[in-house]
């Protein structure tokens, strides 16, 4: 293992490297003993299985990128980081799962974590330069507005506000693409079952880089063998699963179709026995004189001039959901307007605004009857008053699926956002996972001249 030395004070003590699984864990150890919080408390605040903290601890697995982004979080919120070294902190992180995805060399769990960690980290930027520019937008307005401001200097300003129009609408487009893509790893992850949750992790099929698997993360205890990845020892007299190509069948699996197979015959049979014992208690199957008649082995056959039956009733699952107008649905949270709103000349019922937005931002948390896939709904602002409108105004209306039903929107539960102007509307396709709740944002950096924003027929399917 490589070392590299710390100094604590007089002495030197030789610590494990942060970009190793062991310096890093000795890191989280070290911040929990700062934090007033146990390490239960912890895991129950956040959802987090038994024993997640302990294994991140020792090192046994490695932490996920949701697990570090609550314990910086509550690190700030209890002053033991400061914003700069809760960063370095954040990158030394980056840094261990670069070298454990080893340029796209390491296994797949590796490689999932890291592009997790990289788009989150994507996003935070991308949402940082929309607040630079809005800043220096607001800049610009004010020293506009002042009346000891010359005409020429005026001109000037207008050309700069053009053109910071034209870096936000670049960098709004940037950010939605960063968060679908962030969207598409978070599913991807929950595909392979890497969750802090509950124990579903399933190693991936061979033949993909990296087949060495690691220790499953969080409270995924990995049922692969021992660490490394090396495969248990078959049982005597059972030959490797692997077998030659073109030899004989491993014997394990002959042994399983074997029992399938006397699975399927022993089912059968009792099935022909209902069939018979119910067709006698009915009496439809009895001959005259209460005979009973053998069935027959073969099914009758359908002539042309047979009577067609009906055909067959799909079952529930089998039919497309109606998608559920969720507008008119009670909500918690600010306090929205329900009703019909336009935009861009078109009227949309059953929709959520927000009449008197100002420089803040608001959520709403909408209880589902039932778990959906997909919500669905337009976008932007109030085409009654948006000619009167300030045409710098931009707002970014967000989703986030609330998977673990807190009421809170959680950064790992955003699913998708959109951003919209005074001319420019959008559609919100985003993906729910099948969760019973969600929760509906809208930001904006301004106040004045700022329209109705809409959430416009918002449906889940």
């Amino acid at each position: 293992m490589s070392i590299e030395s710390e100094d604590r004070g007089d002495d030197l003590e030789p610590q494990p490297r942060l970009d190793t699984r062991e310096g890093f864990a000795l890191r989280v150890r070290r911040l929990f003993e700062q934090l007033p919080l146990s390490t239960n408390q912890f895991e129950r605040r956040h959802g987090l299985a038994d024993s997640t903290v302990s294994k991140f601890q020792t090192g046994k697995n490695v932490p996920s990128v949701k697990f570090i982004l609550a314990l910086l979080e509550e690190a700030k919120v209890y002053a033991v980081l400061n914003d700069a070294v809760a960063e370095q902190y954040w990158q030394d992180y980056g840094a261990l799962l670069r070298r454990l995805d080893d340029n796209g060399r390491g296994h797949n769990t590796y490689r999932l974590m890291y592009a997790n960690f990289k788009g989150e980290t994507e996003a935070a930027r991308a949402r940082q330069e929309l607040l630079d520019i809005a800043e220096e937008k607001q800049r610009l307005e004010a020293e506009a507005a002042d009346e000891s401001t010359p005409d020429e200097r005026k001109a000037v300003l207008r050309v700069q506000a053009q053109q910071l129009a034209v870096r936000q609408a670049a960098a709004i487009e940037h950010r939605d693409a960063v968060l679908r893509e962030l969207a598409e790893v978070v599913e991807e992850s929950r595909r392979h079952g890497l969750s802090d949750e509950a124990p579903r992790y399933a190693p991936p099929p061979s033949g993909l880089p990296g087949g060495h698997a690691p220790q499953a993360v969080g409270s995924l205890d990995t049922a692969t063998g021992p660490p490394g990845g090396h495969a248990p020892q078959a049982p005597a007299g059972l030959a490797p699963a692997s077998g030659a190509p073109g030899g004989p069948a491993p014997r394990s699996r002959s042994l399983a179709s074997l029992l399938t197979a006397a699975v399927v015959v022993l089912a059968l049979g009792g099935f022909a026995i209902y069939r018979v014992t119910a067709q006698d208690d009915s009496g439809t199957n009895a001959a005259p004189g209460g005979v009973a008649q053998t069935p027959s082995a073969e099914p009758p056959s359908q002539s042309a001039e047979s009577t067609p039956s009906a055909s067959p009733t799909p079952s529930p699952s089998a039919e497309q959901s109606e998608p559920l107008a969720i507008g008119d649905l009670n909500f918690t949270g600010h306090s929205w307007v329900q009703g019909a709103w336009t935009i861009d000349e078109r009227e949309y019922p059953g929709s959520l605004a927000w009449e008197k937005p100002c420089d803040t931002n608001q959520e709403v948390v909408i209880a589902l009857p039932k778990p959906y896939k997909q919500l669905t709904a337009v976008v932007g602002m109030d085409h009654e008053n948006v000619q009167n409108a300030n045409r710098d105004v931009l707002a970014t209306f967000t989703v986030w699926a609330d998977r673990d039903g807190d009421g809170i929107s959680d950064l790992d539960e955003e699913v998708a956002s959109r951003g919209v102007t005074w001319d420019k509307s959008a559609t919100i396709e985003a993906p729910l996972h099948g969760v019973e709740q969600v929760i509906l944002g809208i930001d904006t950096d301004y106040c004045s001249g700022t329209p109705t924003l809409v959430w416009g027929s918002p449906k889940v399917r």
